[in-house]
């Protein structure tokens, strides 16, 4: 190990942490990711926690060659919240003001100059530091509980997904950039090995209304990086060239990844002149939407389709709304399409309420307690839609959170389920691979944007409400990392295509096990192989050489961590 791969603040009032002295207590954790405030690496070195504190190795942003030991002492630590699952375990943790002017100086984090960490932020990202473990086994479990004690709480999964997701640093308010380009260039432990200048690596498909994809957008698909917009785009337009039937192409329309931002994005004043709409008193919030975007189908009528497609990124997570059967009116029989009534079954219910007097109290989340105590100035910068829970008509908890059915109520729902014939109809399909994160706002926003299209192209006035387009979202294969969100978008949209569903009773729920976990991880070489195989396709007399990038296969089979090493040859503590 060189000799200052292990530099720190030598700060007097700093008790150093050293294995030596160390007693009682102690445990480590593998972690594939982890965030100090807005700063994501993947770490080379376990997270040692003990009596004496915690140690964190991270590179500095001056000098990604010079790794920092970051030591943590106990009580400078002020909240620990922990998600134990084993799909996704995570940590997030609280520390002084005091120990993050420590952190920012040791690590060279200047404000307003790239990554910053400070727990006193407005700015969400800013507030913590997130461990994501490989596992958190049973004696990392205890020694956790026995050291923080009060001042740590567990969290379920859909409290840790939405924190989780809150984590990600927030997508740029310019509204002409994309979401997530930035990301491919942030700082992490894969590096091309490469870094020519950015040149085009082919337009797709070629023509009109192609996409240019450069290698930039290229070195996004490396191990541990976000998907950005322009993969994002490229890959669904793929499905639909090469991928998709006659039919299919036909029966789906596919929006870009800029249409959901554009539509719930204001333009600011500076551009009055050209947005008129946007100060027009005589319109409604969701008409002044509509008027973003209304020029986005001049050429489609989206009610004269079965499947509208939206991708959207939200605070750098990616996830897909699926509307499906815009045009019906009510429920259709699968096989003959005759007008059926399907015998819902019955939706648990989500939180218990008392009655006092005429007043009906409904006790909040402990996700929904943190929100207000230390994010009220957090709220949402869109301009979406008001909701309410309802709206999302069918929301599908994790199994975790889901009170095991008796014989008798699994019978009972497994002979409405038989005696239902397969339908379809009107619904709005969230595929979310965090599943935890209220989507009724989105929800309650498409409905408002299809009743403007629907006066705009049918000219008839129909309200789209959650009466006769319901929203859900099924239980589906769910990310076990920070960074494929992405890439389960694109699969999920590729396997509704793949292996439809063929039967819209809400809620749906054979997709539980729809695809498995490599078929995903796989993606990132499978979609590097696909541009390749493209640019010589297109650009046969190109001699562009495509960045050096690690994927987390190799001819599709999982390449093995190097993480997982033998306990003796770990370094030691400084």
């Amino acid at each position: 190990m060189s000799a200052n791969r292990h530099k720190f603040d030598k700060d007097c009032s700093r008790e150093g942490i050293s294995p030596s002295s160390l007693q009682g207590i102690v445990t480590s954790l593998n972690c594939r990711t982890i965030r100090i405030g807005s700063y994501r690496y993947t770490p080379t070195e376990k997270v040692y926690i003990s009596s004496r504190g915690i140690k964190i190795v991270a590179p500095s942003l001056k000098n990604e060659s010079k790794e920092v030991a970051l030591q943590i002492q106990l009580k400078e630590v002020v909240k620990l919240l922990v998600h134990f699952g084993k799909g996704l375990p995570v940590i997030f943790l609280y520390t002084m003001s005091k120990c993050s002017n420590y952190i920012r100086k040791a690590l060279d984090m200047v404000e307003d100059g790239g990554p910053y960490y400070n727990p006193m932020s407005k700015i969400d990202p800013y507030k913590r530091i997130t461990l994501l473990p490989d596992s958190i086994p049973d004696d990392a479990k205890l020694a956790l509980k026995t050291l923080f004690g009060k001042l740590m709480d567990e969290l379920n999964s859909r409290e840790a997904n939405e924190l989780l997701v809150r984590t990600c640093p927030k997508e740029s308010n310019n509204v002409t950039k994309m979401t997530t380009r930035s990301l491919s260039a942030s700082t992490t432990a894969t590096k091309s090995s490469n870094p020519a200048e950015i040149r085009q690596i082919l337009i797709y498909p070629p023509g009109k209304g192609g996409i240019p994809i450069n290698t930039e957008d290229y070195m996004c698909l490396a191990q541990d990086q976000f998907l950005n917009d322009v993969i994002i785009d490229f890959y669904l337009k793929y499905l639909v060239h090469e991928m998709f039937s006659n039919s299919q192409r036909e029966k789906t329309h596919i929006f870009s990844t800029f249409f959901y931002k554009r539509l719930t994005t204001k333009p600011s004043k500076v551009n009055r002149s050209s947005n008129p709409h946007e100060w027009d008193s005589s319109l409604t919030p969701a008409q002044k939407r509509h008027a973003r975007v209304k020029t986005w189908t001049k050429n489609v009528n989206i009610f004269d389709k079965d499947f509208i497609v939206v991708p959207i990124n939200e605070n750098c997570h990616w996830f897909v709304a699926i509307i499906c059967f815009p045009s019906l009116d009510g429920c259709r029989s699968m096989v003959d399409n005759r007008t059926v009534t399907p015998q819902e079954i019955k939706k648990k219910e989500r939180r218990s309420s008392m009655q006092i007097g005429n007043t009906t109290i409904t006790p909040l989340t402990k996700q929904e307690q943190l929100t207000l105590s230390c994010d009220s100035d957090n709220l949402s910068e869109r301009d979406e839609a008001e909701a309410e829970e309802s709206d999302l008509d069918m929301q599908c908890d994790s199994d975790e959170d889901e009170p095991e059915k008796s014989p008798v109520e699994k019978k009972v729902e497994e002979n409405i389920i038989r005696k239902n014939e397969p339908i379809k109809q009107p619904c709005i399909l969230i595929f979310d691979s965090l599943a935890g994160a209220s989507r009724s706002r989105v929800v309650a926003t498409l409905r408002d944007y299809l009743t403007c299209e629907h006066q705009a192209k049918v000219a008839q006035t129909k309200i789209f409400n959650k009466d006769n387009i319901k929203g859900s979202c099924p239980k589906i294969p769910q990310q076990n990392n920070f960074t494929d969100c992405g890439l389960y978008l694109l699969q999920y949209v590729e396997q509704f295509f793949k292996d439809p569903v063929m039967d819209y009773s809400l809620p749906i729920k054979q997709l539980a096990n729809w695809f498995d976990e490599i078929v995903v991880t796989r993606k990132r070489e499978e979609i590097s192989n696909l541009l390749k195989s493209l640019m010589h396709k297109y650009n046969p007399d190109s001699h562009l050489t495509l960045p050096d990038i690690t994927f987390p296969t190799l001819n599709g089979k999982l390449i093995e961590s190097d993480d997982q090493q033998d306990e003796g040859s770990e370094d030691s503590w400084c």
